[in-house]
């Protein structure tokens, strides 16, 4: 009998190997544990500090529950979101690019359907999350070598949310890769002016000066 428990409390792993979502409760507990695993390293990498050995392996136990919660709700936007940034972390660019495509594309059919006269707040929550997308696809791409999409996602992320540091460096950043120097400055400025203690903005704009 204490076998038979042992084995039924085991997750169900599905045809490509990770666990499988079941039902909309067993959605919530792998989406609390995935956030619990993985946000304070996450928020630790949107400052610009190094993510241990140790935090990668975290990120890999939260992918894997991120990835499941994508397979049990393909239309989703958090999960493909949050399993695109750690790809890109864990050094998967491609694989970070098809999540994070996803997210945004999930997450802008969810805005078509939303009434911004009904329900004003959820639009602007949408716009919010789409922006932040766009960013991290922009270090996505900007991994891959596409600098001038880099550029693209960091602006419209910067245009929607001017008030983010970090949006302002990323463009920055795919600006120094083009040669856009000038351009590249006033993206550093900005993002310097919003928090001159931002570590990644010091660094480029040291880069930039020299």
């Amino acid at each position: 009998m204490a076998v038979l428990l042992f084995v039924s409390n085991q997750p169900i792993v599905g045809t490509e190997g990770r666990p499988l979502v079941t039902s909309t409760d067993v959605y919530r507990q792998f989406s609390d544990q995935a956030l619990a695993d993985s946000k304070d390293i996450l928020a630790k990498w949107d400052r610009g500090e190094t993510v241990t050995q140790e935090e990668r392996l975290k990120l890999q136990g939260a992918l894997e529950k991120y990835d499941a919660m994508s397979d049990f709700s393909p239309s989703g936007f958090e999960p493909f979101y949050v399993s695109g940034k750690i790809n890109l972390i864990l050094d998967r660019p491609e694989q970070a690019d098809a999540r994070i495509r996803q997210s945004i594309i999930n997450g802008l059919d969810t805005l078509r359907r939303t009434s911004p006269e009904k329900d004003p707040e959820r639009v602007k929550v949408l716009k919010l999350t789409l922006a932040e997308a766009q960013y991290v696809n922009s270090r996505v791409q900007f991994k891959l070598g596409n600098f001038k999409e880099a550029e693209t996602e960091a602006a419209a992320a910067a245009t929607a949310v001017p008030g983010a540091p970090v949006y302002w460096w990323a463009l920055g950043s795919a600006l120094v890769e083009q040669g856009k120097v000038p351009q590249a400055q006033i993206a550093v400025e900005n993002a310097l002016k919003l928090d001159p203690s931002y570590k990644p903005a010091q660094q480029l704009k040291q880069l930039i000066d020299r």
